[in-house]
């Protein structure tokens, strides 16, 4: 176990029997408490990183499909830090409630391409237009 990371004793159990859909969410939000609890005690912090924001469907699916977005708890429990990444477009999923920092610009850390990931990518489009437009077989 490294540092940091929750007491598996404390978090590792399973799911209660007969969890609804209004009762998941609290019991998600309870474990997540307990976890940032024990990281704490150890002097650590947990630290929920969420990347593909931008993928993120569950709202867009049917009324009673939350997206990940609306899931993340708005307020961590003290000992935690949730880290989201994606791109801006789309924009956060609208089931998000107006009060939930991922619609305050003023959190958002735009990220720029390093020269590197620039080099690679040319690379990379260069090998997949060879590959599309060869004429040769599988190997």
């Amino acid at each position: 176990m490294s540092a940091g990371s929750a007491d598996s004793s404390s978090v590792n159990r399973p799911l209660p029997p007969l969890l609804t859909e209004s009762t998941r969410e609290t019991h998600l939000l309870e474990l997540l408490k307990e976890a940032a609890a024990a990281c704490q005690q150890r002097g650590g912090r947990l630290v929920l990183l969420v990347d593909g924001l931008d993928e993120d469907r569950g709202g867009r699916e049917g009324p009673d499909r939350h997206s990940i977005a609306a899931l993340l708890p708005a307020r961590p429990p003290a000992g935690m830090r949730v880290i989201v990444a994606g791109r801006p477009h789309p924009p956060v999923p609208g089931d998000v409630p107006p009060h939930n920092p991922l619609r305050d610009d003023a959190v958002v850390r735009p990220l720029t391409a390093s020269p590197q990931a620039r080099a690679i990518r040319e690379e990379m489009e260069r090998d997949l237009a060879r590959l599309l437009h060869s004429t040769a077989g599988p190997a």
